[in-house]
């Protein structure tokens, strides 16, 4: 399971949780290493360059790199026999004097490189910090902290030396801390393996928009967040996810030795930033919540998780994720997003979706998949046309602005997705000719609903639990929650009530490209009124219960809406 468990508050409808997916961590206290001395420097130049300076000054120079792990294929585990030292790219490097100030601050390169001058005969210390940050057009911010001491950031800290001469090389290195039957020594390559996989990820946004600002994101990781759902502050984080609240965005990432680490599970951390993307540069409509790749799952869960494996593999241009896990990281799981054998497939199923927005991206020519677009577009219409649309974020919506950005393949674009049991010809952002109902005739289609504003009532059923008819879960999945769309031609008061049986208790939530409102009363009969600008709207209507551990199971409303205009 990827996600966040499910929210099942009254006062909070829902909170985006991306991957809604697997694990996540916070920074921790500084982590000081002794630095690795040696010789030679990089293959590209440091920023920023400094001048060698005259007669009294030091030219330090170095490179930063920390261990990679690798994962097996064929056994889903970590090879600690086969460790990669890789660069540390894009990271904070800092100069200090004997007595810790900073003295210089310089950005590593693309192969860890960094130089500083500074006076003959200086006691000088570096620093390399565990952030990503660069400020104008491109800017970001990215820190991976310890969120079992007080959100630090982390850092690696080398010894004391001399700058004595016109030229010092001085390199620094964050070990695995694998002593060879288990981590006997610190973990300090784990946070910059985890903010490489960002990194990499950055470079592959900014061909697609070179002068993006990225929102700020702290990357929760500890050596105690492991699968036991509590006290985050303690690691009881359950899983890896993302999570956004307001302008605070979070990734947390798991670390608990010899049961389930992520720090090198590179899909998994590409895929919860798949998630921050999806929010906070695009949109998303996701509730979050637990899944898997047989569910039948809300469409928009189904989308966003299905986005995070397809982009991971899009970023890394790798199709197969892996999650490593077990007594000493040696078993696992993966799944590969070229698979187009999919339990339940549709337009509900993430292994679906994967394998469709995968097949849009690659160079592979399997079954129907003829079309190369690469990451620039699928990007551009994520954050562009289908942010802006008022069918909430399903497939659908995205498969039909993807068409459209891109009608010389259109063609191809829906022979990939028919092949996943998805209607895309002649279908719409609203999925008008959709007929794949998930082997449930009465309760999940039309995807939307058709809402009368002239106070005639049409009839809805939320579905919930394992009562029949046949069901699909709770909270997060297919047909707990139904959907409708209604259109003002000119601006007025909109109101809106649903009514269902006694002991029901109906909730409204209004969309137009996000939330607008909220109606959560406690009672049978639910009215939302508020006034809205003309235009269309989305309505999504469900069970309370049905959410929850507690279901009440298939609960019917009729629902009525009436239009005042101004």
């Amino acid at each position: 399971m990827f996600d966040r468990q499910p929210v099942t508050t009254k006062s909070t409808p829902r909170q985006f949780a991306g991957s809604t997916c697997r694990k996540v961590l916070l920074l921790t206290v500084l982590v000081t290493l002794a630095a690795c001395g040696g010789s030679g420097g990089g293959d590209a130049t440091p920023t920023p360059v400094t001048d060698p300076g005259a007669a009294g000054d030091t030219l330090i120079t170095g490179k930063a790199t920390y261990d990679l792990v690798p994962q097996v294929n064929f056994d889903n585990s970590l090879n600690y026999n086969s460790i990669r030292v890789q660069p540390i790219r894009g990271a904070t490097v800092e100069l200090l004097n004997s007595a810790g100030s900073l003295l210089e601050r310089a950005t590593t390169s693309a192969s860890g490189d960094y130089q500083f001058t500074v006076a003959d005969g200086a006691n000088v210390r570096l620093r390399v910090r565990a952030e990503l940050l660069a400020a104008g057009s491109p800017a970001w911010d990215v820190k991976v902290i310890n969120n079992t001491n007080n959100g630090s950031l982390y850092a690696i800290e080398g010894g004391e030396f001399t700058a004595a001469g016109a030229a010092v090389t001085h390199d620094i290195h964050a070990p695995s801390g694998w002593t060879g039957s288990g981590y006997g020594q610190t973990r300090a390559a784990a946070p910059f393996a985890v903010l490489d996989v960002i990194y990499t990820g950055m470079q592959k946004v900014l061909m697609a928009s070179p002068g993006v600002v990225f929102p700020p994101l702290s990357i929760n990781w500890s050596p105690d967040n492991r699968p036991t759902q509590g006290d985050e502050a303690r690691g009881e984080i359950g899983t890896s996810f993302y999570r956004n609240v307001g302008d605070d965005s979070h990734i947390f990432l798991l670390g608990k030795e010899n049961v389930d680490t992520d720090e090198y599970d590179r899909h998994i951390v590409a895929h919860e930033w798949t998630h921050y993307l999806e929010n906070r540069l695009g949109r998303s409509d996701s509730l979050g919540g637990g899944h898997s790749s047989g569910d039948r799952l809300d469409p928009r869960v189904a989308f966003g998780e299905g986005l995070g494996y397809a982009f991971a593999g899009a970023i890394l241009d790798n199709p197969n994720t892996i999650d490593t896990l077990g007594p000493g990281q040696e078993q696992g799981s993966n799944i590969n997003v070229e698979d187009n054998s999919i339990l339940n497939p549709g337009w509900y199923n993430e292994g679906s979706v994967q394998a469709a927005i995968y097949d849009f991206y690659d160079s592979a020519v399997d079954g129907p998949d003829t079309v190369e677009l690469g990451f620039v577009p699928l990007f551009d219409v994520l954050t562009g046309q289908f942010a802006d649309g008022v069918a909430l974020t399903t497939i659908h919506a995205y498969a039909t602005a993807l068409k459209l950005a891109n009608p010389a393949a259109a063609v191809a674009i829906d022979a990939i997705i028919e092949n996943q049991h998805i209607a895309s010809e002649n279908t719409d952002a609203f999925a008008r000719n959709e007929t794949n109902d998930a082997d449930n005739a009465n309760d999940v289609l039309p995807i939307y609903t058709a809402l009368p504003l002239d106070g005639r009532t049409v009839n809805l059923c939320s579905i919930g639990g394992n009562l029949p008819p046949a069901s699909f879960g709770t909270y997060n999945k297919l047909s707990n929650r139904r959907f409708l769309h209604f259109e003002t031609m000119a601006p007025g008061t909109v109101s809106i009530t649903a009514t269902g049986p006694n002991g029901s208790d109906p909730d409204l939530i209004l969309h137009r490209a996000g939330i607008l409102q909220v109606a959560e009363s406690v009672s049978a009969t639910e009215t939302l009124s508020t006034v809205l600008e003309a235009g269309r709207y989305v309505i999504e209507i469900y069970e309370y219960s049905n959410v929850t551990d507690n279901p009440r199971g298939r609960t019917c409303f009729g629902i009525s809406a009436t239009v005042n205009q101004e």
